[in-house]
């Protein structure tokens, strides 16, 4: 396993220890965008391998719940939404 596996990996584990309410995709998106290796759900869902629309499912609750993330930019067509950690997000990742 490379650095950046293990470092991805470290990330999710931490991140889903703030609020166990989080499921496994919760934590991959937000150590993805924590990590800048994806910013996008179309990106996400490629890079993970995971249905597009399961991602934007997920982000989308992320923004609702608990303010993990906020919407950036959000394509009619293609749904594809690109999101950054919000202030509150950041608030509870601060000490990562």
């Amino acid at each position: 396993m490379s650095e950046e596996e293990e470092d991805l990996l470290a990330t999710i584990e931490a991140i889903r220890r703030l609020d166990p309410r989080l499921s496994p995709l919760d934590g991959v998106i937000l150590a993805a965008v924590t990590l800048d290796i994806a910013d996008d759900t179309r990106s996400f869902a490629r890079l993970f391998e995971v249905e597009h629309a399961l991602v934007i499912r997920a982000a989308h609750e992320l923004t609702e719940e608990g303010r993990w993330l906020d919407v950036v930019e959000r394509q009619a067509r293609t749904q594809r939404t690109k999101v950054a950690i919000s202030p509150a997000g950041r608030a509870r990742l601060a000490g990562l």
